[in-house]
């Protein structure tokens, strides 16, 4: 089955349709839930407009998400992962977002999904051609990401972590990224003063919430008690199996791949800081799920091992 999706474009573009047709209709059927608490200014800010306007939050969500795919295909693409052309990595993401219903709860996993791959994007750019000025947007997506989810303060992490995998790593280059951060932090301070509302701002700051891994009991089926590791081991053999493959590819390709594990390693820390549940925070690995399962398509292996591993990935994340 993936030797003949890799091979056939236009397949792939129908099974892109007919997901984003189905993610269409669960979008339309959004319902506005209970007031998130915990979160910070930007996405009480969305819940706001979502309040007012349901129809406008739906309009956002998929934008969002067509970004998303979007930026998906041109970090695939730069890093060239695949030898003919391939959306396998939105189908990818479209249907994790479908098996979950991600896109039909209101989180910020969905916001902070875009700025991952905007700054794998970027930082991908910046390691080819050593612009100062792309570690400095990192700094300001970085930035507004923590105002949407506090839990993509990792981005920092993982933003020092690929320069030391991908370049001599320079002070001056982590400042020109400290700088963007608080380019956003003086934004928002400046913007509710001159409107006379920092008071709601810190008020803002003082109700958010972190932890929720620690503060809320664990609730999960026995379906989910099985499936859960379950899908973690295969995850796991399947990131193997990927940096096996490129391990004797040249060193170029490999920098990649081990910045791209870095991300996957480092995404764990959302975990422990996330204010979502404990089924939501597999969202924060949809990036991820859909470049490594992109690269496993193209592995050989016999007896379709490589489909059944995939297809009971898949049926673990929606049950």
């Amino acid at each position: 089955m993936f030797k003949i999706l890799n091979k056939n474009i236009i397949f792939q573009w129908f099974l892109l349709a007919v997901g984003l047709f189905i993610l269409g209709y669960q979008i339309t059927n959004i319902q506005l839930p209970k007031e998130p608490i915990g979160f910070p200014v930007f996405f009480n800010f969305i819940f706001q407009i979502a309040q007012k306007s349901l129809i406008t939050y739906k309009i956002i969500v998929t934008f969002i998400i067509l970004l998303t795919l979007l930026f998906i295909q041109i970090y695939y693409s730069n890093n060239k992962y695949s030898q003919k052309p391939s959306i396998i990595p939105s189908i990818v993401y479209v249907s994790v977002l479908l098996l979950t219903h991600s896109s039909t709860t209101v989180t910020p996993i969905l916001f902070t999904n875009l700025f991952i791959i905007l700054i794998l994007v970027i930082n991908d750019y910046y390691f080819r051609f050593n612009s100062k000025s792309n570690i400095f947007y990192s700094g300001i997506l970085i930035g507004i990401a923590i105002l949407f989810d506090p839990s993509a303060i990792f981005l920092i992490l993982f933003l020092i972590i690929a320069m030391i995998i991908n370049t001599v790593i320079n002070p001056k280059d982590l400042y020109i990224a400290l700088m963007g951060l608080l380019t956003v932090l003086i934004f928002i301070l400046a913007f509710f003063f001159f409107f006379d509302q920092l008071d709601i701002l810190f008020t803002n700051f003082k109700q958010i919430q972190l932890f929720s891994i620690f503060r809320n009991p664990i609730k999960l089926s026995v379906f989910q008690w099985v499936f859960i590791p379950l899908n973690i081991f295969i995850f796991l053999f399947i990131v193997f199996r990927i940096n096996q493959y490129y391990d004797n590819k040249v060193i170029v390709l490999r920098k990649k791949i081990i910045t791209f594990n870095a991300l996957i390693f480092i995404s764990f820390i959302t975990f422990f800081i996330s204010n979502c549940t404990i089924l939501q925070l597999i969202g924060y690995y949809f990036i991820p799920f859909s470049i490594v399962i992109s690269l496993f398509s193209q592995l050989k292996s016999k007896f379709f091992i490589s489909e059944i591993i995939v297809a009971l990935f898949l049926i673990g994340l929606c049950l």
